[in-house]
C-alpha cells in the first residue's frame, strides 16, 4: 500500500481480507443465491491482483471450496465439493440437486436432524411394551 492509500482509502490489508474470506460461513437466513453473491464478492475483494482483473484459477478453486464447505447444509456442501465443480454455478447446481433429491427420497428435513424415516423407526420400536418387541403369542392373536 502506498502512503496515500493507507491514509485516505477505505481498503483493508490483504491479510485482513484473507481472514474474512477464510472465516466466511453461510448465515442461517441466507439463501444459496445470496451466499454465492457474498462469497464471490469476498473472493474478488480478497484475491484482486490488478484492479478489474478478476480472480485467477487457483483462487477460483479456493472460492468454490469455501462456498461448498461453508454451507449451512453440510451434507449437500460435502457432496458438491466431492463432485469437483469447475465453477461456482456448477457447485450451486450440485447443492440444489442434492437438496431436491434428498427431500424427494426422505421428505423435508429440519436443520441438524436426521431424516424423518429414521426417527420414526426408532420411535416405533419404543412404542412396544416398554421398548421390548412383542412376543410370539401377540402375533398369533392378531
Amino acid at each position: 500500500m502506498t502512503h496515500m492509500e493507507r491514509r485516505f482509502a477505505a481498503r483493508h490489508l490483504r491479510e485482513t481480507a484473507l481472514l474474512r474470506f477464510q472465516n466466511a460461513r453461510q448465515r442461517g437466513d441466507e439463501s444459496i443465491e445470496e451466499w454465492v453473491d457474498r462469497i464471490h464478492h469476498l473472493a474478488l475483494y480478497t484475491f484482486e491482483q490488478v484492479p478489474g482483473a478478476g480472480i485467477w484459477h487457483g483462487e477460483k478453486d479456493q472460492m468454490i471450496l469455501r462456498f461448498c464447505t461453508s454451507c449451512t447444509d453440510r451434507a449437500a456442501g460435502l457432496h458438491a465439493a466431492n463432485m469437483h465443480p469447475r465453477s461456482i454455478d456448477e457447485a450451486t447446481m450440485h447443492i440444489l440437486k442434492y437438496q431436491f433429491n434428498h427431500a424427494a427420497v426422505y421428505g423435508p428435513r429440519e436443520d441438524g436432524h436426521k431424516p424423518e424415516a429414521t426417527i420414526r423407526a426408532v420411535q416405533s420400536r419404543d412404542a412396544y411394551n416398554g421398548g421390548r418387541p412383542p412376543a410370539y403369542e401377540d402375533y398369533r392373536r392378531q
